[in-house]
């Protein structure tokens, strides 16, 4: 009795005769732990788009139906992405505090303070933004000073481009640093900048609803070339300006519409039973509603 042949195990390296002349081995065990590979490797894709799917339902359904809310929703996201990374913030630090030592070390004899304004000290800064730099207290004219110290800052290799626009109405330096690639404006001697930047951070205390109006509008022009100012477009500060009378403008409209709700229904409580005592009360509601 002849023995039965066994199986070839997985495991079996075969000789290819018929096509191979130079005798090469084919390891059919690799072929298949590729293939098995490939199967898994499918399983997970088709697992993790499964996962996404169900994680994008979950927030469609999160998500309000009103489409208003909606852009609410977005706006406020928008914000919290475009906010500075701690790194962007180290690097605006570290142009003020280099152009201070320069000046320093130019004007050594006088006294002065180097403050920022504009957006980074009211923190409506997009990632673009320039910093505004302003040095008060220097006697000297303010072209001279600017002259004196955008010389220094070339000669020390600290910027990969600098205007010196001196025929301005004020007169700045407009630079990019060097090893971060910051944009900076520097001026002289103007104190109104400062003191706008503590009003337009007192204004979005009082109102919290300002921050992303103006992000989302500043971010708009930007997009679209309409923020330069000399070429006729808006500023951030007159931006800023207008979104303040909008909401105040809002604010009363929507009190004068109340007013007049009130003053309806005052006049209604007086054409219903004008003696009794309940309509009485509801009067003196509605009057100290009114004031």
């Amino acid at each position: 009795m002849l023995p039965s042949p066994s199986a070839p195990s997985s495991r079996t390296k075969r000789k290819r005769n018929d096509n191979n002349s130079d005798g090469s081995v084919v390891d059919l065990s690799r072929d298949s732990d590729d293939s098995a590979r490939e199967e898994e490797e499918d399983k997970d894709k088709d697992t993790s788009s499964d996962d996404d799917d169900d994680d994008h339902e979950e927030q469609q359904r999160r998500q309000p139906n009103n489409p208003l809310l909606r852009l609410h929703n977005e706006i406020l996201d928008f914000v919290e992405c475009i906010q500075p990374t701690a790194t962007e913030t180290a690097n605006r630090m570290l142009v003020v505090d280099e152009i201070e030592q320069v000046a320093r070390e130019i004007w050594s004899n006088e006294t002065f303070d180097v403050k920022i304004f504009g957006s980074t000290m009211t923190g409506l800064a997009l990632p673009t933004s320039d910093v505004d730099i302003v040095i008060i207290g220097l006697p000297q004219n303010a072209k001279r000073c600017i002259m004196k110290l955008g010389n220094e800052l070339k000669r020390r290799n600290m910027v990969s481009y600098i205007e010196l626009i001196t025929g301005a109405r004020v007169p700045i330096i407009k630079m990019t640093h060097l090893d971060t690639g910051t944009d900076a404006d520097i001026c002289f001697n103007q104190t109104s900048g400062p003191r706008m930047g503590l009003m337009i951070k007192h204004m979005l205390n009082v109102v919290p609803a300002m921050k992303p109006l103006v992000l989302v509008l500043k971010y708009f022009m930007q997009q679209r070339s309409l923020n330069v100012t000399f070429k006729g477009g808006v500023g951030s500060f007159l931006l800023q300006l207008m979104v303040i009378s909008s909401i105040q403008n809002h604010a009363k409209v929507r009190q004068h519409d109340r007013w007049k709700q009130l003053d309806a229904l005052e006049r209604q409580l007086k054409r219903n039973t004008p003696n009794s005592s309940s309509n009485k009360k509801a009067k003196k509601n509605v009057t100290a509603q009114k004031e």
